[in-house]
C-alpha cells in the first residue's frame, strides 16, 4: 500500500457546504427572444407595446404569457447596494459573515454594474476567494413578491462557483446553486429564489459567491475509465449496436459514471468501405459533441497492409481518426505523425495523473515507435502509464507476435511507470499479472488484459460489450466489469466470468496535493423582485410566436422594469429575466406634428392663383341684386 500525502488546505477543499443545495426545477420553456423595447432602451413611448417571441424546446404550446412589473437591484440602478471581496483559509460558507472583508472599489463596482463582459476578479493566495454583496430591497417587499438572486461570472476550469445567501434565522450561509468552471472560459449563470422570512432582515439581503475548487481535488474516491474495442462488425453489419453503446456512453458520462474512454483498434472491418468509416465517424462525432475525453488507435482492419514491404497505409485512418480530430482537445498530448499512427493522452483523476499511450497496428514493433515511446514515457515518468495496443496477448494470455515481445522488452520493462497494457484483436477475454524487473533492481506488477467480444460468427458479432475499469486509490485495486448496453447484460456468456469481471492490484504513483489556484470573477450581480402587479396577458400561442401587450399611460423620463411569466400547455411555468427601459419626455409619433399643417385646410389658399377671381373684389357687384331696378327700361 502506498501512503498518500495531503495538505490541510487540500482536505479543506472537500468541504463544500454545511447545508444541502436548494432543489432547482427545470422546465422546457426558453428565455424569450426579440424582446421589445430592448433591455435598457431609452426615449421609449409613454404607451409602449411590450413584446417577445416565446418558445418551448419541446414544441409545446404556450398557454399564457403574463406581463408583470418587476424590479432589479444592481449597481447600475440602486444606491442601496455594497460589495466586499475576501480571501481566507476557511471555506467562507462554513463560517459566519466575515466582517474584515475589503470593500469593492468604484472600478470594481462599475465592472459588476452591467452584464457587459467587464469583470471583477478575486484571486486566492490563502485558499478560498469570495465576493459578498449587501442589498437593501426594503421598498419592494410587498406580499406575494418573489426574490431572486442572479449572478453571472466565471471561475477557473478546475473551480466550482457557489452562490449562497445568509439565513438570518439559522445564522449560517445556505448554499443555493453551484456550477463547475470550464476550459473555454465561458460564463456561468447561477440563480435561486429565496424566502424573505429567512433571508431578509431590516430589508437587507446578503449574497455571496465563492470558488471552493472542484470536489475532485486530492480525492481518495474511486474513478473510472471505459474501454471498448474491435467495433468492426458494428460498423459493417450492426450499426444500431454501436449507436446503443454511444447512447449509453453519453448518458453515463453525463452522470459521472466514467471520466475517460479508450478504443484499442479495428474501428471498421474493411479498410476500403467508406460506409463503414461513416458509421465510425458518426459515433466518434457524437462523443466529440458530448465532450467525452477519449482516444483511439488503428487496428489491422483500419489500415491497408503491404506485407511484403511491411508497410501499412494509414491514409483512411488518418482521414477519419487522425490528428485533426483530436489536436484541439485539452487531454490530447502529441502524435508521432499527422496520420496519428501513435499518440498519447494526458489526464488526471484528482491528483492521480495518467498518460495513455496508443501504439497503432503495424507500427508498434518498429524502431521508430520504440524510440518515440521511450522518449514520451521518460518525459512523463511521474505519471501512471497505460499502453493501448491492438494486438498484445491472445486468448490464452500469451504474446501472439514478435512486435508484442519487442514492446514488452524494449518499452514496458525499461519504464517503471508502465502499469498496464490493454489490447483486443484476438477473440476472447483474459488477463495475466507479470512480475517485471525494474532497472533499479526492484520489481513491479504488470497487468496485461485482452478483451474482444465480437465473436467469429453471427449473431455474436453484435452483442455490444464494453468494459468499465474502476480504480480504488484507498486500497490500490482495479475492478474490471464487462457490460453490454445493447443487451443490458454483464459478462459475455461465452467467456469465463472470472476473466470477465475481476479485481487486480494497481500500484498508483505517489502523489502530493497540488497547488490549487482558485478565483471568482463576477460580471454581473442582481437581486430581482418579481411582483404580482399585472400589466396584461397574451394567451394560446404556438411555440415561436410573438406575445405582446400594451402598457398605457406611463410617466415621462421614468425607468420601468417588467418581466414575463410563461406557462406552457404542460402546466410548467417560468419567469423571464427582468427587462428595463426609460421613457422619453413625450410620447413620440411617426411625425413630430400629427397634422401636416396647423390649419385643418390642406393648403392656406385652395386655388393655384393668389386671387380666386379675376377682380380684386370677390363679389361682382357691391349690391347682391344684379340691377337696382328690376325693370330693364323706365
Amino acid at each position: 500500500m502506498i501512503k498518500k500525502i495531503f495538505t490541510t488546505t487540500a482536505v479543506l477543499a472537500l468541504v463544500l457546504t454545511n447545508a444541502p443545495l436548494a432543489t432547482l426545477a427545470a422546465t422546457s420553456l426558453e428565455e424569450p427572444s426579440n424582446v421589445k423595447p430592448s433591455d435598457y432602451a431609452t426615449d421609449v413611448s409613454l404607451n409602449p407595446t411590450l413584446e417577445a417571441i416565446v418558445k418551448d424546446s419541446t414544441g409545446a404550446g404556450i398557454k399564457t404569457v403574463d406581463f408583470k412589473k418587476g424590479y432589479k437591484y444592481d449597481f447600475a440602478n440602486s444606491k442601496t447596494m455594497s460589495g466586499f471581496t475576501n480571501d481566507t483559509a476557511d471555506n467562507p460558507i462554513s463560517v459566519g459573515i466575515q466582517t474584515g472583508a475589503t470593500p469593492l472599489t468604484k472600478g470594481q463596482i462599475d465592472a459588476i454594474a452591467a452584464n457587459d463582459g467587464k469583470t471583477t476578479v478575486t484571486k486566492s493566495s490563502k485558499g478560498f476567494p469570495s465576493q459578498r454583496f449587501v442589498v437593501d430591497v426594503s421598498k419592494d417587499l410587498a406580499t406575494g413578491n418573489a426574490i431572486e438572486l442572479y449572478w453571472e461570472g466565471k471561475t477557473l476550469s478546475s473551480g466550482l462557483a457557489n452562490l449562497s445567501a445568509w439565513d438570518y434565522k439559522a445564522g449560517t450561509w445556505i448554499a443555493l446553486n453551484q456550477a463547475q468552471g470550464n476550459s473555454k472560459g465561458q460564463e456561468i449563470i447561477l440563480s435561486a429564489e429565496i424566502d424573505k422570512e429567512r433571508f431578509v432582515k431590516d430589508g437587507k439581503v446578503q449574497a455571496m459567491v465563492h470558488d471552493s475548487g472542484t470536489v475532485t481535488n486530492s480525492k481518495e474516491e474511486d474513478f473510472t475509465m471505459l474501454w471498448f474495442t474491435d467495433t468492426q462488425y458494428y460498423a459493417e453489419d450492426y450499426p444500431k449496436v454501436w449507436t446503443s453503446m454511444t447512447d449509453w456512453m453519453i448518458k453515463e458520462f453525463n452522470k459521472g459514471t466514467f471520466e475517460y474512454a479508450m478504443h484499442t483498434g479495428d474501428l471498421v472491418n474493411q479498410y476500403d468501405k467508406i460506409e463503414q468509416w461513416e458509421v465510425a465517424k458518426t459515433n466518434l462525432n457524437r462523443m466529440d459533441a458530448a465532450n467525452i475525453p477519449y482516444g483511439v488507435l488503428a487496428g489491422n482492419r483500419d489500415v491497408m497492409p503491404d506485407r511484403t514491404q511491411k508497410i501499412y497505409d494509414y491514409t483512411r485512418f488518418g482521414e477519419y481518426a487522425g490528428v485533426n480530430r483530436f489536436k484541439d482537445n485539452a487531454w490530447f498530448g502529441e502524435a508521432m505523425n499527422e496520420q496519428n499512427q501513435n499518440h498519447y493522452d494526458l489526464f488526471s483523476f484528482g491528483d492521480h495523473d495518467f498518460i495513455m499511450l496508443y501504439l497503432g497496428y503495424g507500427k508498434d514493433g518498429t524502431t521508430e515507435t520504440v524510440n518515440w515511446a521511450n522518449k514520451v514515457l521518460k518525459q512523463y515518468a511521474n505519471r501512471n502509464a497505460i499502453l493501448g495496443m491492438h494486438e498484445n496477448i491472445n486468448s490464452v494470455a500469451q504474446y501472439a507476435t514478435e512486435s508484442a515481445r519487442i514492446i514488452n522488452r524494449e518499452v514496458v520493462n525499461p519504464n517503471k511507470n508502465v502499469k498496464m497494457v490493454l489490447s483486443g484483436h484476438h477473440h476472447g477475454s483474459n488477463y495475466r499479472v507479470k512480475k517485471v524487473p525494474n532497472e533499479d533492481g526492484t520489481s513491479r506488477e504488470l497487468l496485461e488484459v485482452l478483451g474482444n467480444y465480437q465473436g467469429n460468427l453471427a449473431p455474436d458479432r453484435g452483442d455490444g460489450y464494453l468494459r468499465l475499469l474502476t480504480f480504488d486509490p484507498t486500497d490500490e485495486t482495479l475492478d474490471f466489469v464487462s457490460y453490454s448496453p445493447y443487451l443490458e447484460d454483464t459478462n459475455f456468456d461465452q467467456f469465463d466470468p472470472d476473466k470477465e469481471s475481476f479485481t487486480a492490484n494497481f500500484d498508483l504513483a505517489d502523489v502530493k496535493a497540488k497547488e490549487n489556484p482558485r478565483q471568482i470573477e463576477t460580471d454581473y450581480l442582481a437581486v430581482n423582485i418579481f411582483t404580482n402587479q399585472s400589466i396584461g396577458q397574451d394567451k394560446e400561442l404556438k411555440s415561436g410566436e410573438k406575445a405582446s401587450v400594451e402598457w398605457k399611460n406611463l410617466s415621462k423620463n421614468t425607468n420601468y422594469q417588467w418581466y414575463m411569466n410563461m406557462t406552457n400547455s404542460n402546466g410548467e411555468s417560468e419567469n423571464s429575466t427582468i427587462y428595463q427601459f426609460t421613457t422619453g419626455a413625450k410620447d413620440p409619433s411617426p411625425n413630430p406634428d400629427p397634422t401636416p399643417n396647423p390649419d385643418p385646410t390642406p393648403n392656406p389658399d385652395p386655388t393655384p392663383n393668389p386671387d380666386p377671381t379675376p377682380n380684386p373684389d370677390p363679389t361682382p357687384n357691391p349690391d347682391p341684386t344684379p340691377n337696382p331696378d328690376p325693370t330693364p327700361n323706365p
